[in-house]
């Protein structure tokens, strides 16, 4: 229905119903029924409201995307990357709403039940609203600002609406040495349900003040006073990754991970496909806390712990389309076959802390495994296939899968001697991603690749203490105080004891030095 359709029928059920209540009323003078009937109409409404604001909730539905995977922010005074998101808003009714079409007939009923139609929620007011991230160093000034303020936006006829940002100047301008700097900056869309008209608001505020019953008057006031404010119960969001930049500083790990492949995709070379991968990974020490710190007891190597910070981002796309023709086998003709797919996905972290972790052995050896993470993979597949004399067949799936990264081993020897220091060093990386197999008729009879390679360099530099404890251990021959207590035992289970000592002492000894430590 349109808004106007809409209102015509809110009109025709406040008239009807409000008919039929005085009809009940001038009945209920000769006809003792009247009353009980009205009572029931009056449980059945309240009932009905209730599974008309339940169901307008589930239904709901609202997806923001963006054409920028990650914006870029300018190093100088000029503006940088831009990035438009739309906001896509619908009611996923189904064939419920049907109970539209019998609304009238309920009406002379007395009972009055409808639900938002099926389809892209159009004409709809939309507010745009983005979370403030600040520059680091010139406090107060957002590092993304909205290309034109988004005030009186509505939906179109899809349930669609769009706004553009871009990254603020850079004041000062960043002129030396620079490291990225990863943001995460949420932009929400706010739609209204119902739009704000005198004629629909008159409607609906008789209907409200005309109900008997005080508990749903009151939760028809607020159903319509919600579907009418763009507020975060009908809103749709999307976190965007920014990269800004930070003079050069030190930095404890990094890296910068890139993959791409393409290739031809049936046997005859027609179609083709690219997918394309990049992680940059930045880790920090965090401000105040200890560096990776060993406690080893008498020798015997160690973990090391402490806590640091990730801004980090990782980017999958993936992109590809087939053409096929082929001779038919039962009938005269060519089968023609068209196919095309996308699945992309993006994670950002922004100042994320997590615990490193270092094994340390005995001679020196140590090694740190450290996660990269992953992204969500979301896109789609269509396919069409004609020809032969058969009905057009059309395939419009929704993708969804994931990607992992890869995890990396860090390895290393430091001088057990020293009592700090450095974990140094480059390592290469390289793992391998497949490409999701999804995406059927990609591969049939086809030369198309079905891994990614994706390589590059891990650096690090991590600041380390090494504490070594040595507790003497007792002769042989003494047994613990707690042995002499014990009654008299056999020889098997006193030599047992006798074997057990050295390790009890031991371990007593540590306790004692770590509550003192």
């Amino acid at each position: 229905m349109t808004d106007t359709e809409g209102t015509i029928l809110d009109g025709s059920a406040l008239g009807i119903t409000q008919l039929m209540g005085k009809l009940l009323e001038e009945a209920g003078k000769n006809w003792s029924g009247a009353e009980k009937y009205a009572k029931a109409t009056e449980q059945a409404n309240a009932a009905l409201l209730v599974v008309k604001i339940l169901w307008t909730f589930i239904a709901f539905e609202a997806h923001v995307t963006s054409d920028n995977s990650l914006l870029v922010r300018t190093l100088d005074d000029n503006p940088g990357d831009d990035a438009m998101f739309k906001a896509s808003f619908r009611m996923n009714t189904g064939n419920f709403q049907v109970v539209n079409c019998i609304r009238p007939a309920l009406n002379t009923l007395g009972i009055d039940f409808d639900l938002p139609p099926d389809g892209p929620i159009a004409g709809a007011g939309v507010d745009w609203d983005m979370g403030t991230v600040y520059d680091r160093i010139q406090a107060h000034k957002s590092i993304v600002r909205f290309k034109e303020w988004p005030l009186g936006h509505h939906t179109d006829a899809n349930g669609e609406d769009t706004a553009d940002v871009e990254g603020s100047p850079k004041v000062p301008a960043i002129t030396g040495p620079y490291m990225p700097d990863f943001r995460l900056v949420p932009v929400r869309a706010k739609v209204s349900l119902k739009d704000t008209k005198m004629l629909q608001d008159i409607i609906d505020a008789i209907d409200v003040a005309t109900t008997s019953n005080p508990a749903v008057a009151t939760l028809s006031f607020l159903y319509e006073w919600v579907i009418r404010a763009r507020s975060m119960m009908f809103m749709g969001s999307y976190v965007l990754p920014v990269q800004d930049h930070l003079p050069l500083a030190n930095v404890a790990i990094s890296a910068q991970l890139t993959g791409h492949a393409g290739g031809t995709v049936t046997a005859d070379g027609k179609g083709s496909q690219s997918v394309d991968s990049m992680v940059y990974y930045l880790a920090k020490a965090k401000q105040g806390v200890k560096p990776l710190t060993f406690v080893q007891f008498n020798g015997s190597g160690a973990t090391g712990m402490t806590y640091a910070l990730e801004n980090s981002v990782r980017t999958y796309d993936y992109k590809g389309s087939y053409s096929e023709t082929s001779a038919c086998v039962c009938a005269a003709g060519q089968a023609q076959t068209d196919s095309s797919a996308s699945l992309s996905g993006v994670d950002a972290t922004d100042d994320k802390q997590f615990t490193l972790y270092a094994n340390l052995e005995a001679d020196g050896s140590y090694s740190i495994d450290l996660q990269l993470g992953g992204a969500v993979l979301r896109g789609n597949y269509h396919y069409t296939s004609s020809g032969c004399g058969d009905p057009e067949e059309k395939r419009d799936n929704a993708l969804t899968d994931a990607t992992a990264f890869g995890p990396v081993k860090i390895t290393g020897k430091i001088d057990m001697t020293k009592s700090s220091g450095k974990l140094e060093g480059t390592v290469p990386v390289s793992f391998e991603q497949p490409i999701p197999d999804q995406l059927g008729g990609f591969y049939q009879g086809g030369v198309a690749q079905t891994k990614l390679t994706v390589t590059g360099d891990l650096h690090y530099s991590i600041d380390y203490i090494l504490q070594n404890l040595t507790f003497p251990l007792p002769p042989p021959g003494d047994a613990p105080v707690s042995a002499q207590l014990l009654p008299a035992a056999s020889s098997a289970t006193a030599d047992m004891a006798s074997t057990a000592a050295p390790g009890i002492a031991e371990r007593h000894a540590i306790r004692a030095a770590i509550a003192c430590y």
